[in-house]
């Protein structure tokens, strides 16, 4: 489960730059509505992924709750890991 959460970086990130431009700390990228189409796309089949391997997976409740807890912690680590993305690339084309 953790390797497809993190499958969905490509759209983070492309968030991140985007979040970051508009705050004039990063070059606004150009975005094509069929790359962001399928980033999204691909990040919903990852949740259906998801949902269906925590409720198919056998077991008391209480092992559910655990999971569910992984994957908020793969999904904020997954934030971290987008923004530090964006942030290296706005350092690296900084002129100093």
């Amino acid at each position: 489960v953790n390797l497809i959460i993190r499958s969905c970086l490509p759209l983070t990130t492309f968030l991140s730059q985007q979040g970051l431009a508009l705050l004039h700390l990063y070059p606004l990228k150009p975005c094509k509505a069929l790359d962001i189409c399928l980033m999204v796309a691909g990040v919903f089949c990852a949740c259906a992924f998801t949902v269906a391997k925590i409720m198919g997976s056998p077991g008391n409740n209480h092992e559910g709750s655990n999971q569910a807890l992984g994957c908020i912690m793969c999904i904020a680590s997954l934030l971290c890991g987008s923004v530090n993305l964006a942030l290296a690339g706005m350092l690296g084309e900084m002129k100093l």
